[in-house]
């Protein structure tokens, strides 16, 4: 695994700058799995450095469509998964869109992010009651 995904866990977004200027890792590191920083900064929901990676990639004119993992998750779907409800996947998505990110982007299962939302609210739900 690379370093560049794993600095993303724990939100700091100073750290993270420090790391990647002294050349240890790179932003479009990737896991096993092929996620990236901007899939694991969505993951943990740390909107800050969601922020600089997609910055990042329209100055390098890079594409954010063309991050997926294996499954064909793009850091949308990731974003869906879980709630915090303090308003951090609304500025995750609403940063992801600015980026250019397709929103009906499916996974290899065939699912979009919405379904992929509706799919863990349903598994929510379904626990509470």
């Amino acid at each position: 695994m690379e370093c560049s995904p794993l600095l993303c866990k724990g939100g700091n977004l100073d750290a993270f700058k420090f790391i990647e200027s002294k050349n240890v890792c790179a932003s479009d590191d990737k896991t096993q799995d092929c996620k990236t920083a901007l899939h694991l900064s969505c993951i943990h929901k740390h909107v800050e450095i969601a922020k600089y990676l997609c910055n990042k990639l329209k100055s390098r004119s890079k594409k954010i469509n063309e991050l997926k993992t294996k499954k064909l998750w793009a850091a949308a779907h990731y974003v869906a998964v879980e709630i915090k409800q303090d308003g951090s996947e609304e500025e995750l998505i609403r940063i992801l869109v600015d980026a250019g990110i397709d929103l009906s982007a499916k996974t290899k299962e065939r699912k979009t992010v919405m379904i992929v939302a509706c799919e863990h609210r349903k598994k929510m739900w379904s626990v509470i009651w």
